[in-house]
């Protein structure tokens, strides 16, 4: 029987309005409490090459994607009125999380703050690659 050297997950996102995250929270408190670390704030900064490299293959390719973060706890670098919910998980979404997110209308999305950075940057016309 062969090992297995690569642990396979699933990332689920979604972008929460602010009464989303609320009503989310209040559901929670049923079925989790938060840890020693569940009223920090975590900040991701992104690094990359001058011609975004990494940032230009990660959006192309959607199974291999390369990054290199440094991770702190600090201000949060989404909108005040946002949040985003990220789930990852081995196999399948609690079903009372699944049931939440449904009834609230709650769905999928492809979410990456660094690369939504990059596009804005492209569109505003602040960086130029060849």
């Amino acid at each position: 029987m062969a090992v297995q050297k690569v642990f396979k997950r699933y990332e689920y996102k979604y972008l929460l309005t602010r009464e989303q995250k609320e009503l989310l929270q209040n559901v929670m408190e049923e079925y989790m409490i938060p840890d020693e670390y569940g009223r920090s704030t975590i900040c991701n900064l992104y690094f990359d090459t001058p011609q975004y490299l990494l940032i230009r293959r990660s959006i192309e390719n959607k199974v291999y994607k390369e990054k290199v973060r440094l991770r702190t706890y600090g201000r949060s670098l989404l909108d005040e009125d946002q949040s985003l919910l990220e789930i990852k998980v081995g196999h399948a979404i609690p079903l009372w999380l699944s049931h939440f997110l449904t009834e609230n209308k709650i769905f999928r999305t492809s979410y990456s703050k660094y690369g939504n950075a990059y596009r804005t940057l492209l569109r505003e016309g602040e960086i130029n690659y060849a």
